[in-house]
C-alpha cells in the first residue's frame, strides 16, 4: 500500500482552513478505529493467507500504526474502554504471532462493534463538492504533487523522495476512498503528515479525495465509461446504480446499490475493473 508514500495525500490543507472548534474534533473513538482500520488494511498487504511475511515494510507500518492506536486509546472512557483495550491488544498480538489477515479482519469488526457508532467510518453529509476539493488541492496541495497530481509541483524537486503521484492510476491502484479518507483524518505518526480531522469538517476531507480521485481519468474516459456502463449496465444496475434497472427484478439476486457513497468508498478502481473484467459467479453478472 506504501503508506509512507502517499502521506502528502493528507498534507493538503496547511494554512487554508482555520481550526474547528474542540467540538468539531474526532471522537477518541473514531479515531482509534481510523487507526486501527489502516493498521490492519497494511497487514494484509504484508503477509499472505499463510502468514509468510511478503513485505517488510508494509509490516512494520502496520505495526507503527498500532503503536499510535495504543497511545490513542489511552483516551477512551465508558464502558467501551476497557473491552476495546484488550481487543486492541488482541490485534496487536495477532500481527506478532503473523496470524492470517482474515483473522485480523475478523478482530477488526469485533473492536469496530465495541466501540459503536463512533467508530463507524464517517461518510459526506451533503453532496460531494468537486469545486471545494479542487481549491483547497491548489492551494495546498498542487505546489509539491503538481496542478494534475503528477508529483511534479514546484516544489518536488527539493523533496526526497519525491511526492507521489496521486493523480495517476499506477500509484493509486488498490487504494480506497476510505483509506485515503482516514489517512487524511489521522495523519501518520513520525511522519511530517498530521491528521486533519480538527482541520477540516468531514465533508471537506471528502470534497479533497474525490477531487484526487478525478485526476487519473480524462473527461473523454469518463463520457466513454458512461456510455458503456448505459449501454451493458443499467438495464440490471439503474442509470444511477441504485439497482434498480428494468431487469433487476427479474433477477433471483438483486444487483448491489453501487451508486451509492458507501459502496463506492469500500472499492478501490482495482477492485471494480476486476468484477468488471471476470464478473461474478453466481450471479448475473457476464465477465
Amino acid at each position: 500500500m506504501r503508506i509512507r508514500t502517499i502521506l502528502c495525500r493528507a498534507i493538503l490543507v496547511v494554512g487554508t482552513v482555520a481550526a474547528l472548534p474542540a467540538a468539531a474534533q474526532e471522537h477518541p473513538a473514531r479515531r482509534v478505529a481510523n487507526i486501527v482500520s489502516v493498521a490492519v488494511e497494511e497487514y494484509g498487504k504484508a503477509v499472505d493467507a499463510t502468514g509468510r511475511l511478503v513485505s517488510t515494510q508494509e509490516y512494520q507500518e502496520a505495526n507503527d500504526f498500532l503503536i499510535d492506536a495504543k497511545r490513542a486509546a489511552e483516551r477512551l472512557s465508558g464502558a467501551t474502554a476497557g473491552p476495546a483495550r484488550l481487543l486492541l491488544d488482541s490485534i496487536a498480538r495477532a500481527v506478532t504471532l503473523r496470524r492470517s489477515p482474515a483473522t485480523l479482519d475478523s478482530l477488526e469488526r469485533r473492536f469496530a462493534n465495541v466501540l459503536g457508532n463512533e467508530a463507524r467510518l464517517e461518510l459526506p453529509r451533503r453532496q460531494i463538492d468537486l469545486a471545494e476539493g479542487r481549491t483547497i488541492f491548489q492551494q495546498s496541495c498542487a505546489t509539491c504533487h503538481g496542478v494534475t497530481g503528477r508529483g511534479d509541483g514546484s516544489a518536488a524537486a527539493r523533496m526526497n523522495p519525491r511526492p507521489p503521484a496521486i493523480g495517476t492510476a499506477d500509484h493509486m491502484r488498490g487504494i480506497t476512498p476510505a483509506l485515503m479518507f482516514r489517512i487524511t483524518s489521522i495523519g501518520i505518526a513520525g511522519t511530517p503528515m498530521a491528521g486533519f480531522a480538527g482541520t477540516l469538517t468531514p465533508d471537506q476531507r471528502w470534497n479533497v479525495v474525490a477531487y484526487v480521485n478525478t485526476l487519473r481519468t480524462t473527461r473523454e474516459q469518463q463520457l466513454e465509461g458512461e456510455g458503456l456502463f448505459t449501454q451493458r449496465c443499467a438495464s440490471c444496475h439503474g442509470v444511477s446504480g441504485a439497482g434498480d434497472g428494468t431487469l433487476a427484478r427479474s433477477l433471483t439476486k438483486l444487483p448491489p446499490e453501487i451508486g451509492t457513497v458507501a459502496w463506492q468508498v469500500e472499492h478501490s478502481d482495482e477492485q471494480v475493473a476486476l468484477v468488471v473484467r471476470e464478473g461474478m459467479p453466481g450471479t448475473a453478472l457476464p465477465a
